[in-house]
């Protein structure tokens, strides 16, 4: 939480809150001042109850507890210093509860898309980015709200042509669909570029589908596949598994098994077939049907029909006595993700 730093001022009563929540930056982000979330935090609170009692300051506070910053985290004191914001009509204030309100897991809040929605709403009619991109989601999903796609656009548009960068991959995927505008990829592909120049791994994943397609933009395997690192750096699991299925495409088969592994240790099903892929061709990995057949059910048991189709032509694996799975023979082709 917290804005940009910015010059401080001094420690006279005649501050205004302004002016004491900026010396807080200074101290939470180390600009012009020693690094110190705990120095931050008691200039926030200060600010907060400073005369005119500022509301950005009382949104610090509250993210300070939400992350544990400087004080032990505790979601009750953040979300009782986010509705002292939200009161004074603060938007950053507005969009956490909203966030909150969501995502049903913080202590004593339940989850209420409806609630949540009304919240976003206030906050994005005042210009916050995040709210608007919020706010866009539900409708986008029919989460609280009927579902209504041209909205959708219309809010990510809005955080979006701010120069937001989960707007801009978000809008970029229904330009991809054509979903509430009309289908075209080339404006899908720009739009994923202005994320992904801004680091957004949903962004970086995205572009290195519309590169590895040809879709909006020359087909470059190359460039999808350096998109796909940078994504798969941070942690994106889709991002990691088709990174390994390009690698597979090119024919580098241990560097496929890889982020095969790190995504199907996430979890991702499809990651987890092409894992097991590589096992049963012995590409990659030594060849081992009774890993490939563990990798096809746990990606079956999560719905991925490919293993579904692998386990019935493997058939059953060897009873006692039967061969190991080094020694016995066979195995089809896989199938990518």
């Amino acid at each position: 939480g917290g804005g940009g730093g910015g010059g401080g001022g001094g420690g006279d009563s005649t501050a205004t809150g302004a002016e004491i929540c900026m010396r807080g930056d200074q101290a939470f982000f180390g600009i012009g001042a020693p690094q110190s979330y705990a120095n931050a935090l008691a200039l926030y609170v200060e600010a907060a109850e400073a005369p005119g009692r500022y509301p950005p300051a009382m949104h610090r506070v509250g993210s300070a507890y939400q992350n544990g910053r400087g004080v032990p985290k505790s979601e009750p004191d953040a979300m009782a210093w986010y509705e002292r914001g939200a009161a004074a009509g603060d938007a950053d204030a507005l969009n956490a509860i909203g966030c909150a309100h969501e995502s049903g897991t913080w202590a004593g809040v339940a989850q209420d898309y409806g609630v949540a929605g009304g919240y976003y709403q206030r906050a994005a009619d005042a210009g916050q980015l995040d709210a608007q991109t919020n706010l866009g989601y539900l409708y986008e999903k029919g989460l609280g709200v009927a579902r209504d796609l041209g909205v959708a656009a219309q809010w990510y548009r809005s955080a979006a042509e701010r120069g937001y960068a989960k707007a801009q991959n978000n809008l970029g995927s229904l330009y991809y669909s054509g979903g509430g505008v009309a289908l075209d990829h080339g404006a899908a592909a720009g739009w994923y570029g202005k994320g992904a120049a801004q680091g957004n791994a949903s962004a970086l994943n995205n572009l290195a589908i519309c590169c590895e397609d040809g879709l909006g933009v020359p087909q470059d395997l190359m460039r999808a596949r350096q998109l796909y690192a940078a994504a798969a750096e941070q942690g994106n699991v889709h991002a990691q598994n088709n990174l390994g299925f390009v690698c597979m495409m090119q024919e580098d088969y241990l560097e496929a098994a890889r982020h095969f592994r790190r995504a199907a240790e996430q979890g991702n099903e499809d990651a987890m077939h092409n894992l097991g892929s590589l096992f049963e061709n012995g590409l990659g990995e030594r060849k081992d049907l009774g890993e490939a057949r563990r990798l096809y059910t746990a990606a079956a048991a999560l719905g991925q029909d490919k293993s579904k189709e692998a386990l019935a032509r493997l058939g059953p694996g060897p009873g006692p006595g039967a061969p190991t799975a080094a020694e016995a023979g066979g195995g089809g082709g896989g199938g990518g993700g």
